[in-house]
């Protein structure tokens, strides 16, 4: 049996000190406990908290680093996702998931919710199932709702032919939904492993199109001939939860121009929802992250977004970021949003915590400057 202590150790209550972790060779935890006099252990200076739990990535999108554009705003962002992401081999775009994910362990991520449109994930994740825990959420989008049935027919099949860990269906935007594919897919997404993960209110583009029918996501539908017929509603929150069943549990990614108002609606929700804040993707697209401390301090949770979108799939950077521009919120929160509460919002039992007999990982930070280290 290892047996570990730091000068802190976390839990999701507090910081525990004089305490020692014991972890069987497989690395499950076995206890967390007071020491006892005379006993002897590693002891660390500094931190110990589990492995990093990232609730929104784009691990398909990994081939893309650094090609993308920064600061070109939500429109032009989109279009070169859209062209710049078939332009590459499927061995080469599998090629940077495998680097990508060897990186997120190496620093420190024990969890992912990941969003998909293809395959290309599901034999890393597979490979990967061991060690590292996943939920995918099989993105759906569409404008054109005569083809709302053959869409969600087609997030099925990809789920029920590949992934063998947690996946759900879920929807991209309010901007790249019709009215039908929503109106389908809502009633019938129940089940243990259903939840949702939509990315939402993200830019001001986003608002503006729907609010004037204007601006560049407008101009990229109209470069690309995507037809555009606008949208029942001026709000893109008040559109999608017209139909949104509101007891499933759900993760609201970004959320950079909501206000208090939609933030309260939200929270009104009868099903268990989160609010998943990717501040340096937001950095990266728009020049500017989200105001952090609007957000119910007891329901963030922290994701990366993408390669496309951001410089690293590094959880730990997106901390710092938070700590530089929000110095007023607590470390031991800032661990709380990149551990338990990632982990609670992706529906992972035993991850983002120490939990008996489960393998949330063992990660050790000295302090400073110095980058957090796996021990486990």
């Amino acid at each position: 049996m290892r047996q570990i202590a730091a000068e802190y150790i976390y839990t999701p209550e507090k910081w525990l000190s004089d305490h020692v972790l014991e972890l069987t060779p497989e690395g499950r935890i076995h206890d967390l406990r007071p020491i006892e006099p005379q006993e002897s252990f590693e002891k660390l200076p500094g931190y110990l908290f589990p492995g990093f739990v990232n609730a929104h990535c784009h691990l398909e999108l990994s081939h893309l680093q650094g090609i993308i554009q920064p600061q070109s705003g939500m429109g032009a962002f989109v279009e070169q996702v859209v062209k710049q992401r078939a332009t590459f081999s499927e061995e080469a775009q599998k090629a940077a998931i495998e680097k990508a994910i060897e990186y997120v362990w190496e620093s420190g991520t024990q969890a992912i919710g990941d969003i998909v449109n293809q395959r290309l994930t599901a034999p890393v994740k597979s490979a990967w199932k061991d060690r590292m825990r996943f939920h995918t959420f099989i993105e759906l989008l569409g404008l054109d709702g005569s083809k709302a049935r053959s869409i969600i027919w087609d997030g099925m099949k990809l789920g029920l032919n590949h992934f063998d860990t947690p996946w759900s269906l879920t929807l991209h935007a309010p901007y790249s939904i019709s009215p039908e594919l929503k109106a389908q897919l809502f009633p019938s997404i129940g089940g243990k492993e259903a939840r949702i993960s939509i990315h939402m209110l993200e830019s001001q583009a986003e608002r503006e199109l729907f609010l004037k029918g204007t601006g560049s996501i407008k101009e990229f539908y109209e470069r690309m001939n995507i037809p555009y017929k606008g949208f029942p509603l001026q709000d893109p929150l008040a559109y999608i939860l017209a139909d949104f069943p509101s007891d499933i549990p759900s993760i609201w990614v970004h959320l950079k121009e909501a206000t208090d108002e939609h933030l309260k609606q939200l929270q009104e929700l009868r099903g268990d929802t989160w609010f998943c804040l990717c501040p340096r993707s937001n950095v990266y697209i728009h020049g500017e992250g989200p105001d952090v401390s609007k957000f119910p301090v007891e329901k963030v949770c922290l994701g990366t977004d993408s390669l496309a979108s951001n410089h690293s799939l590094n959880l730990w950077e997106e901390v710092q970021w938070i700590q530089a521009h929000h110095p007023a919120i607590p470390f031991h929160t800032l661990i709380t949003w990149a551990t338990y509460q990632g982990g609670q919002a992706l529906g992972l039992e035993g991850v983002g915590h120490f939990a008996h007999e489960h393998k949330p990982g063992v990660i050790y930070w000295e302090g400073g400057e110095k980058m957090p280290k796996r021990l486990i």
